[in-house]
């Protein structure tokens, strides 16, 4: 499944894992990779309507946190956007339509 680099995070004291793709592997991309498994099973998640550019992935501060933060540019020409994602919703619920997803311009 991660045949390229992909940034990784964990939230909620290991409870969520997060994967996203870095551009510089193959690319751009608008999807988010999380697992609620301990990585057995990972579920995908379109973050944005159109392909990032994506530099990085972190945590609010705080162990038990859901909310994972991206940044990166849009596709031909560099401008920052941050994406906000929080993953509090994924626990227990059907993994296809996450609620609380947002992104910021």
């Amino acid at each position: 499944m991660f045949r390229d680099y992909y940034f990784f995070n964990a939230g909620d004291h290991g409870g969520i894992l997060v994967a996203v793709k870095y551009f510089k592997s193959n690319g751009e991309t608008r999807e988010l990779l999380y697992s609620t498994d301990e990585g057995e099973t990972w579920y995908k998640h379109n973050f944005h309507v159109e392909d990032l550019r994506i530099y990085g992935l972190m945590t609010e501060p705080g162990e038990n946190t859901t909310i994972f933060t991206m940044f990166g540019s849009a596709t031909g020409r560099h401008q920052w956007l941050i994406v906000k994602v929080d993953l509090s919703k994924a626990f227990g619920k059907l993994h296809s339509s996450l609620l609380g997803l947002k992104y910021i311009l």
